[in-house]
C-alpha cells in the first residue's frame, strides 16, 4: 500500500523541522509527505527552502484561507497514498508509526480508519495517566476523548484524534472535513463529525496505544490558546461539538444531548450543574464559561438547522414586470403603486448572503465594521466578515480603516484584509487581477455620497473582474421607522445618507449600468424565543416591513 503523510503548519518551522525530522526515520519509509502552508507564512516557506529533503518524499501546498480544515482539505484533494495519515506540525511520530498503521489495514479490509495515542509533552513534562476508554460517543452525546492516556490493546472506537490518524482513501475519497466549523486557526472538534460520519457507513475504527506519537503542544496564533480561557474559542469549541453530534444523532438522541449539555455538561462546556461545581473556585470565570457553551450550543444548533434549510429554495421577491419600463426611465408616473410580493419566512440577511456566496471567490468591501463592536460580533457570530470568510472558497476584504486592519492582524492574525478604496481611481490590483464570483457590499451604500456614480465607477473600473454584485441597504419601510412616525421621532445612524426602498434601489442600480437579477427583504437584527416568533408571523405577512434589502445584480 502506498502511504501518504499530511501535515498542515503555519508559523513554526522549528517544531516541522523536528516532525519532518521524525517521518525520515519511519521503518517503513513514506510515499508522499504533504506539507500544507499558508501563502502568508514566510518563516516556513524560507523553513522549507533550506530544509534537507534527501530521504524525504515532500510536495508543499498552498492555501490562502485559514484555519487547519481548509489545509487539511487541500491536502485530501491531492493525496495519492492508498492510505492517508495525519499528524500536526507540533507532533513526532515513532519510528514504527507508519508500518503498525499499515499492518491494521492490511489486516482487515472494513477499517476505515486507524489512530493511537499522543503523548503530550507540556515543556519538557509529559502528562502522565493511563484511561482504558478512549474516542468514546456516550448514548446521551458525550465524547470520551483520552488518546493521549490510552493503554492497553488495539480496539475499535467511535472517534479518532487529528495528531495521530489516519484513513483508507478508497472509503473517504468522495469526503473532506466540515468547513463549517468554527475557529480562525484550530477548528477543534473537526475529528468527530468526520470519524461519526464513517461509523454511520458501517467502517470500523481502530485505536491502537502502540502507535505512538511524541505531541510537544505549541504556541497557537489565533483565539485558541490552549489553556487559556478566550470567550471567542470557548464558544467556537462548543459550537463545532454541537454541529458534529447533531448531524450523526438521531432525532431522540439529538433532544436527550442538548437537555444533557444545557442542564448538566462537561468541565469543557459547562452546563448548569458543572457551572454550579465551579463556581466557587472560579467565581466570574464559572459564568463566562456557561455563557460561551450556552451560546455554543445555541449557534450549533442553529448551524445544524440552517444546513438541513440550505437547499431550500430562498424566498425572494416576486417583481411586478410591469415596473421595469418606470425603472429604465422609458415611461414616466408622476404616482406609481409597486406591490411588494414574497412568500414564506424572511431570512437574516447573513444567512441568506452566506448561502448565496458558499464555496465562492468572495471580495467583502467595508469589512471592518466600527471598531468598538467588532470583537463583540466576533463573540455572537455577528461579524459579517468573519462568517463569510468561513463559508466562501476564498473572501478578501477591503476597507479604508489601515489602523484597523493592523488591530485584527495584531489581536486575532485575521491576514485576509487589504487596505484599498474604491472610490479612488486607482483600481485595486488585488481585485484586477483575478475573478471574483461575487463583491459583496454589507451596508456601504447608504453611507456613499453618490450611490449611482459610486457602483458607475465599480463597474468601468472591475466589470472584467466581477462576475455579480451583492447589496445590502437599509429598507425605509421597516418597522422600526414606522413606529417612530408613530412617535414623531427618527432613528438613524449618524453618518447614514439615505434610506432606501426596492423601488429606489432597483432604480440605482439600473442607472449605474448594472441588471437586477434577485431581491429580498431581510431582517438585520437577530431575535430569538418570543419575540422572533411575533416578528415571523408579521413579516410573513408584511415583508416590505423588513429591517433590510438584499439584491443581487450583474454587469450588462
Amino acid at each position: 500500500m502506498k502511504i501518504t503523510v499530511i501535515v498542515p503548519t503555519y508559523l513554526r518551522p522549528s517544531d516541522l523541522s523536528n516532525c519532518l525530522e521524525s517521518l525520515k526515520c519511519q521503518t517503513r519509509p513514506l510515499d508522499e509527505v504533504l506539507v500544507i502552508v499558508r501563502d502568508t507564512d514566510s518563516k516556513t516557506w524560507e523553513f522549507l527552502d533550506n530544509f534537507d529533503r534527501q530521504g524525504l518524499p515532500i510536495q508543499t501546498q498552498t492555501v490562502t484561507k485559514p484555519g487547519v480544515i481548509a489545509a487539511m482539505n487541500q491536502g485530501l484533494k491531492v493525496a495519492t497514498g492508498d492510505i492517508i495519515c495525519f499528524t500536526d506540525d507540533d507532533a513526532t511520530p515513532y519510528p514504527d508509526w507508519s508500518a503498525k498503521i499499515e499492518t491494521h489495514f492490511l489486516e482487515n479490509p472494513q477499517v476505515a480508519g486507524v489512530g493511537g495515542r499522543d503523548r503530550v509533552y507540556h515543556g519538557t513534562e509529559l502528562e502522565s495517566g493511563e484511561q482504558e476508554r478512549v474516542g468514546k460517543l456516550l448514548w446521551f452525546g458525550k465524547v470520551i476523548g483520552n488518546h493521549h492516556l490510552g493503554v492497553g490493546t488495539a480496539r475499535e472506537v467511535d472517534i479518532l484524534k487529528g495528531v495521530n490518524m489516519s484513513y483508507r482513501r478508497t472509503v473517504i475519497a468522495n469526503s473532506q472535513f466540515d468547513e463549517r466549523l468554527k475557529g480562525s486557526g484550530a477548528q477543534v472538534h473537526f475529528e468527530i463529525g468526520f470519524c461519526l460520519n464513517l461509523k454511520k457507513g458501517g467502517w470500523k475504527l481502530i485505536y491502537d496505544p502502540d502507535i505512538l506519537v511524541n505531541h510537544y503542544v505549541a504556541q497557537r496564533f489565533d483565539e485558541d490558546q490552549r489553556n487559556q480561557f478566550n470567550f471567542l474559542a470557548f464558544t467556537n469549541a462548543v459550537h463545532n461539538e454541537t454541529l458534529a453530534l447533531l448531524d450523526n444523532l438521531s432525532t431522540p438522541r439529538q433532544v436527550i444531548f442538548l437537555l444533557w449539555s444545557i442542564l448538566i455538561g462537561t468541565k469543557k462546556s459547562f452546563g448548569l450543574l458543572q457551572f454550579f461545581r465551579f463556581f466557587p473556585q472560579e467565581s466570574t470565570l464559572a459564568i463566562q464559561k456557561l455563557q460561551a457553551s450556552w451560546l455554543g450550543r445555541w449557534q450549533g444548533l442553529r448551524t445544524y438547522q440552517n444546513s438541513k434549510k440550505i437547499n431550500k429554495e430562498i424566498n425572494k421577491m416576486q417583481l411586478e414586470t410591469t415596473i421595469k419600463p418606470y425603472i429604465e426611465g422609458k415611461e414616466f408616473k408622476e404616482l406609481i403603486r409597486m406591490k411588494i410580493e414574497q412568500k414564506g419566512s424572511v431570512q437574516d440577511r447573513m444567512d441568506l448572503v452566506e448561502n448565496l456566496v458558499t464555496g465562492k471567490r468572495v471580495i467583502h468591501v467595508g469589512c471592518l465594521d466600527h471598531l468598538p463592536i467588532v470583537a463583540e460580533k466576533m463573540k455572537s457570530d455577528r461579524w459579517f466578515h468573519g462568517r463569510l470568510t468561513k463559508v466562501a472558497e476564498t473572501c478578501l476584504g477591503v476597507d479604508i480603516n489601515q489602523e484597523g486592519i493592523k488591530w485584527l492582524q495584531e489581536k486575532y492574525q485575521i491576514d485576509n484584509i487589504i487596505y484599498g478604496d474604491l472610490e479612488s481611481g486607482t483600481p485595486i490590483p488585488e481585485i484586477c487581477s483575478q475573478k471574483w464570483d461575487f463583491i459583496v457590499f454589507g451596508e456601504i451604500l447608504e453611507h456613499v455620497n453618490n450611490p449611482v456614480n459610486f457602483l458607475h465607477q465599480l463597474v468601468i473600473k472591475y466589470q472584467s473582474s466581477l462576475d455579480k454584485i451583492i447589496l445590502t441597504v437599509p429598507n425605509a419601510f421597516r418597522a422600526g421607522n414606522i413606529k417612530g412616525a408613530f412617535q414623531n421621532t427618527e432613528i438613524i445612524n449618524t453618518d447614514h445618507r439615505y434610506w432606501f426602498s426596492p423601488y429606489t434601489i432597483w432604480k440605482i442600480i439600473e442607472q449605474a449600468g448594472l441588471e437586477l437579477e434577485d431581491m429580498y427583504m431581510c431582517q438585520f437584527t437577530p431575535t430569538q424565543g418570543f419575540q422572533k416568533l411575533i416578528k415571523n408571523i408579521i413579516l410573513q405577512r408584511y415583508p416590505l416591513m423588513a429591517e433590510d434589502i438584499v439584491v443581487i445584480c450583474k454587469i450588462k
